[in-house]
Order: C-alpha cells, then sequence, then structure tokens
C-alpha cells in the first residue's frame, strides 16, 4: 500500500509538491480553501476583460518542464509560451523612457543612446550579477538553509571563500550608485529588491542576483496568460492521478507526539502519513495551534499591493506588456511603505497588459490594465481611504506621464489590496512574500522547509525557504520532495 500525503493549499508551490511527491510513488491529496488552484496566481473574468490576478512574470520555465518531465509529458501540450522580447518599458517623470531589451547588447545600446552612459557600463554590471547568481544560486534556491549538509558542500565552501563578490555588506542601492551612477539605471535596478517586497535601500547588494534572473536568463510569457500555468500544472497533477479538493479549508493539523496524523476538514479526519503546508506559515501554526516562534515574526514584513484592474476602452501603442512609471523621489517611496506603513503620494505605478499578447484578454479595440502599487502591510491602516487616494494619484501620474486622460477610459474596475489579498491566500497582513529581504542576514531569517518538532511535517511556498515568486515557490517544492525523498 502507497503511503499519503496531504498538501494544504494550491497555490504553485502545493501543486508543485504534490506532483513531486506523486512521482515519488505517494498518494497525494491537495486541499484548497478556495474553488480555485493557483493562490495568488488567480484569474478574474468582467465586463469582457480577462485578468492574471497575480503573479504577472514568468522566468526560470526550466523549473515548470522538469514538473512534466517527471512524467514523460509534453509540456507543449499543457502549456506554450515565448521569450520576451522586451522585458518592461520604463517610464520617469523627466521624460525619460528607456526600454529594457531582453538582448544585452541592445540593452547596452539603448542605455547609452538614452542616458549617455557607456554600454559597457551595463555588460559589467550585468556580469556582476551573474557572478552572485552562480556562487550562491545553487545554495540559496535549491538547498535548505536549516540543514548542515547544505554549509558542508564544495558550492558553499566556493561561495564563502568569494564572499566579497557576493556583496553583502553593501546595500543594492549603494551597489548601483557605486556602479551605474547615472540615476535613471540606478532607480531601475533598484526595483528589483521589489521583487520580493523589499527595501533596495537596505536589502542587501546580493541580490543583484534578481536582475540575472530576467535579463540574462531571460523572461517568458505562457500563450493564454500567466494563470495557464496554475491551469497546467492542476491537468498534470490530475492527469497523474492527484487528488484535489477545492473550497476546502483546514481546520486543524492533528497531531501525536512528534508526529503529525492529517487533518480535520469541516470536522472531517483525514489521515496522511506526511503533510506538506502551502498556507503561510503564521495560518499554518494555527492549524498546529501553536505559537509561531517569535524569530519569525520579528523581521520585517514584505511589502503587500494594492491593484486595480481596468478595463479600458481603447489601446496605448506607446506600451507593452510590462511598464513602469516611476516615483520622483525613490526613497521617499520606500520609506513610507517601510517607516510610516502609509501610501505614498507620487507612487510607483506597474501597468501590465496581457492583452498585448493575449487578444482575447480584452475587447477588439480595448485593453486590460493590472494597474499596480506597492504598499505596506495591513496594520490596520484605513484602506478604504488609502484606495480612494491611492486611484487619484495613480490616474494623476498616468495622466501626466501619458498625456491622457485615463478616468475617461476606465469602463470596468476591480480592487485587490491586502485586506482581500489576506482573505483569499491567507497572507499574514497581506503581505506578498512573507518577510522582507531588508538586512543582511534576512536570506536566513525565514522559516525552514521543515518541522523541527513533527518529523513528517514540511512547508512551501512563499513565507518559507528560499521565499515568494514562482521560481522560488517551485524550488521550496523541490527542497521539499528531495527531503522526503533522501529520509525514505
Amino acid at each position: 500500500m502507497n503511503k499519503s500525503a496531504v498538501i494544504i493549499g494550491a497555490g504553485i508551490g502545493g501543486l508543485a509538491a504534490a506532483l513531486r511527491l506523486r512521482h515519488q510513488g505517494y498518494d497525494v491529496c491537495i486541499v484548497e480553501q478556495n474553488n480555485y488552484a493557483g493562490g495568488k496566481m488567480g484569474e478574474i473574468t468582467q465586463d469582457g476583460y480577462r485578468f492574471d490576478a497575480g503573479p504577472s512574470l514568468f522566468t526560470m520555465p526550466h523549473l515548470v518542464e522538469e514538473l512534466f518531465a517527471l512524467f514523460d509529458k509534453k509540456i507543449s501540450n499543457y502549456l506554450q509560451y515565448e521569450k520576451l522580447d522586451v522585458l518592461c518599458q520604463y517610464f520617469y517623470p523627466d521624460g525619460m523612457h528607456i526600454k529594457a531589451f531582453a538582448d544585452a547588447e541592445r540593452l547596452a545600446q539603448e542605455v547609452e543612446q538614452k542616458t549617455g552612459l557607456p554600454g559597457k557600463k551595463i555588460e559589467r554590471y550585468l556580469k556582476s550579477c551573474e557572478i552572485i547568481y552562480y556562487l550562491v544560486g545553487d545554495i540559496f534556491l535549491a538547498r535548505s538553509f536549516h540543514r548542515a549538509s547544505t554549509f558542508l558542500s564544495k558550492t558553499f565552501l566556493k561561495a564563502f571563500i568569494n564572499w566579497y563578490k557576493l556583496d553583502p555588506l553593501r546595500t543594492l542601492h549603494q551597489a548601483n550608485q557605486k556602479q551605474l551612477q547615472e540615476p535613471h539605471l540606478v532607480q531601475l535596478f533598484n526595483r528589483y529588491a521589489t521583487y520580493n517586497g523589499s527595501n533596495p535601500y537596505r536589502t542587501p547588494a546580493t541580490l543583484k542576483v534578481i536582475a540575472h534572473l530576467e535579463h540574462q536568463l531571460g523572461a517568458y510569457f505562457p500563450t493564454n496568460g500567466m494563470y495557464g500555468i496554475a491551469k497546467a500544472l492542476q491537468q498534470l497533477a490530475i492527469d497523474v492521478g492527484v487528488e484535489i479538493h477545492l473550497n476546502a479549508g483546514v481546520q486543524e493539523i492533528v497531531k501525536q507526539n512528534n508526529e503529525v496524523k492529517g487533518i480535520n476538514i469541516s470536522n472531517t479526519f483525514v489521515e496522511a502519513d506526511l503533510v506538506v503546508s502551502n498556507a503561510d506559515i503564521v495560518p499554518t501554526y494555527k492549524m498546529l495551534n501553536q505559537k509561531l516562534p517569535k524569530a519569525i515574526l520579528k523581521y520585517e514584513r514584505s511589502t503587500s499591493a494594492l491593484v486595480f484592474y481596468w478595463g479600458i476602452n481603447r489601446q496605448f501603442d506607446q506600451l507593452d506588456l510590462h511598464n513602469i512609471l516611476f516615483a520622483e523621489n525613490y526613497k521617499a517611496e520606500f520609506e513610507a511603505l517601510f517607516d510610516t506603513k502609509s501610501i505614498y503620494p507620487d507612487p510607483t505605478v506597474y501597468i501590465f497588459i496581457s492583452s498585448k499578447k493575449v487578444p482575447s484578454d480584452a475587447p477588439r479595440g480595448c485593453e486590460n490594465w493590472f494597474t499596480m502599487i506597492n504598499v505596506p502591510e495591513n496594520i490596520g491602516q484605513d484602506w478604504d481611504a488609502f484606495i480612494e487616494k491611492s486611484r487619484n494619484n495613480i490616474q494623476q501620474k498616468i495622466n501626466t506621464m501619458l498625456d491622457v486622460k485615463i478616468e475617461n477610459h476606465i469602463v470596468s474596475e476591480s480592487i485587490l489590496d491586502p485586506r482581500s489579498l489576506e482573505a483569499k491566500t491567507s497572507s499574514f497582513h497581506g503581505s506578498l512574500y512573507g518577510s522582507s529581504s531588508n538586512g543582511k542576514w534576512a536570506a536566513f531569517s525565514r522559516h525552514a522547509n521543515f518541522s523541527k518538532q513533527y518529523n513528517n511535517l514540511y512547508f512551501v511556498g512563499g513565507s518559507v525557504h528560499p521565499g515568494g515568486g514562482i521560481p522560488l515557490c517551485l524550488n521550496s517544492a523541490k527542497i521539499v520532495s528531495d527531503m522526503i525523498r533522501d529520509s525514505n
């Protein structure tokens, strides 16, 4: 008789963990509180528009491909995607406009033409990002930070010897300022701290590694939108025999001595040989009826998001799939996010328009705007007031920078704020990525992928090691499945 595994949560990490354990021969059951799989990766349909509700950037697709290869399935039968030629378009308050080409040589030419910075400087900068990736990528992304074997490996020894190349003693902003100097580019590369909800003026320069993932390994987009990734993994799971139960909120993780025995759903006990939680680590401890370790709560939470899903009744040729309208004072914006937990009046605005690649996502001649600003975690602020102020601030910024009256073109609206994010995904305080990476030791502060108290309880997803975002959540599942395999 096969061993059984229960996965709590059908987010990307939960789906990946289920597939990997199914490949090991487990009978796997996923229980999900929502009526859809995907976690933060959801979708919204309204008034003829379709929106990817969550993550909008797809990097490291080989981590998804691996899951199909486990079962000798052709990924193209489930998911197709293309590599982006332009990663993002950046608009600045002074009128500067930089098109971030995926090709390093074209990017260098664009930068030199627009800013006057020699293209060689960009090439050297990206090389320094690459060095960090190859020194710590395997350690950080693919191994547990809570097992001695990680720190006894040759890979770690190599990174330790070359620690100065990791640039851990400077902040990301300090490194960018020193290496790039040109203010538009410093701001552009500071932005990568937001990929895990952190502050570039506090997070270590080691996070330059994120720029490498996008600029040198490439960014991609599924032909049917980002939610297509979740749908593909869900269908693969069903095809290989994973049971998925939606609308099934877990009341309790049942434990006895140093083991968990299963879960309770609607007062029904589901027995399992092991449990993997893809839920945020804070509600997971509530399911255990235990207090979260104080060390986890003391670290600063990541940012959350305020998203306006706008149906727009016209098209904008100057915009692309991914677009950034920068704040004039970037440092002040982060001080508001992390110091005063407030909304900055001149926010950086991210506009993601999937209909640029998937025309059916909007009516003919229209566009679907996922319009987002970073906001602080929810600690009881007046979000209704914040939403009204932010809507006005965002529209004013768009009108100024794109020379339009965008309010005249919005024909449909839906909103996601930290409160609704927490309600839908159980993300503590609505933080998108759990703990932030603000501080030299932040990477080591995330909760382990395994329980130190219960020998058959594991954790995946954005609130545990190695962190949030599609690639890191997929890697957390790989780390957990390797642990389980090695323990048998």
